[in-house]
């Protein structure tokens, strides 16, 4: 069902729509009036054609194919107390271009050069790559892009933004940038563990690493992966994919001897990022990743490694365990106390599969994905009977394969959610 935002922006889209299908009338109107037709006459035509199908992507909030997949919002919605998430819930739009970014649909039609009708209410918008619509092991990135919102919202660098020295406005303006983006960074990965920096790690390898540098607004990307490496080494998370990831980062980097030049801040990065890490540990934020989590992880890739394509679901109890204490209490010829059947029944819910979190389900895939995929690909094009377009072909489909697991992985685990007896208070 729509927000009443996404309603008064699907309205104001209507009446734009209206206006472009009566001016594309007029002008087809005017051309069939004329009774001989030359070339010269198609002009009008052409130009109205034009605009309307040059105008109309610019609409794609509302026009957008595919349809954006409902399991991206699946793996957002839970990430952020409620509280909070009611006023960030975000319209997801596709991106042409290769990069991930949040704006508001004030800044977004602006942008378009159209002004919002006063009295509509603003709306985030988190911008995703088209090309990464069904790559679910990618989407951990929206996570730092709605952080900006959550971000904003809170004013947590504005507020950070006190303790800088006085410089100038260039000074204080990147800083308050940086501090922007590892805040967002710290966040993420809080939320989201390794498989935010592995998706950020492989969108980092997606571009060439001479352009791998600073800029005003963002600060380099080995500082970023560096933070969030040792973030994960300091709280016992780094998982086997991110250590897999961060290493063959590293060495790219060692390998163009990209050098990352000192610019100056209103304080020391590393006492920047602490504070951040401070102010964001007032937040509360729901507590998703941590050390238990490793466990729940290990599970779903154990499932993934023995052939089960959908980790929707885990069991922390070994169900052989559970069958043979059932069978004892079964075979007993005793009369068992009452101690003993409440003993048993809380057996058989431990023997009941609980619903895996959105963040597990991605950790584990990330993982499964750095162990066997290398293995997989090297099966496929070992095959001498197939041309090497065959073999690219059975490797899409076998890419593909495992993204829609992943994808009914995350929609299975939110049923189950939603059907789960819930805990008597």
């Amino acid at each position: 069902m729509a927000s009443a935002e996404e309603t008064a922006l699907l309205n104001f889209y209507n009446v734009q729509l209206e206006g472009i299908k009566k001016r594309l009338k007029l002008s087809i109107d005017q051309i069939l009036y004329e009774s001989d037709f030359t070339i010269s006459d198609y002009g009008p035509l052409y130009d109205t054609l034009s605009y309307f199908h040059n105008l109309h992507p610019q609409f794609r909030v509302f026009a957008t194919l595919p349809e954006i997949p409902k399991e991206i919002f699946l793996t957002l919605e839970n990430l952020f107390p409620k509280k909070h998430y009611e006023r960030l819930e975000p319209t997801i739009v596709y991106s042409p271009i290769y990069n991930y970014f949040e704006l508001s649909s004030l800044e977004y039609f602006q942008h378009l050069g159209i002004l919002l009708e006063k009295g509509i209410p603003d709306r985030i918008i988190l911008m995703l790559p088209y090309v990464d619509f069904g790559n679910p092991l990618v989407w951990s990135i929206l996570t730092h892009e709605l952080s900006h919102a959550f971000e904003a919202n809170l004013e947590i660098v504005e507020n950070f933004a006190e303790n800088f020295k006085p410089h100038s406005e260039d000074v204080i303006r990147r800083s308050k940038n940086w501090a922007r983006e590892f805040c967002c960074d710290i966040i993420a990965i809080k939320l989201m563990g390794p498989s935010y920096l592995n998706a950020f790690l492989n969108f980092s390898f997606s571009i060439h690493p001479w352009y791998h540098t600073h800029s005003e607004s963002h600060p380099h990307p080995y500082s970023r992966i560096n933070y969030m490496s040792n973030y994960l080494k300091n709280s016992s998370l780094h998982s086997d994919s991110s250590i897999f990831y961060t290493d063959l980062y590293d060495q790219l980097y060692s390998l163009f001897s990209i050098e990352e030049e000192r610019i100056q801040l209103a304080m020391k990065l590393e006492d920047l990022i602490d504070g951040l890490e401070q102010k964001i540990s007032e937040i509360n934020l729901l507590d998703i990743m941590k050390k238990e989590s490793l466990s729940v992880i290990a599970i779903l890739t154990e499932k993934l490694n023995s052939g089960i394509p959908l980790i929707s679901s885990y069991r922390l109890t070994n169900i052989d365990e559970i069958t043979k204490e059932k069978e004892e209490f079964l075979n007993s010829q005793y009369q068992p106390t009452i101690k003993e059947v409440e003993k048993y029944y809380n057996l058989l819910n431990l023997a009941n599969e609980e619903p895996a979190e959105p963040t597990h389900i991605l950790n584990a895939s990330w993982d499964f994905r750095a162990k066997r995929f290398w293995d997989s690909f090297k099966e496929i094009f070992k095959d001498s009977s197939l041309s090497y377009e065959e073999k690219f072909i059975n490797f899409a489909e076998y890419i593909d394969n495992f993204s829609y697991s992943i994808i009914k992985s995350l929609e299975i685990s939110k049923i189950h959610s939603t059907f789960k007896p819930k805990e008597p208070k």
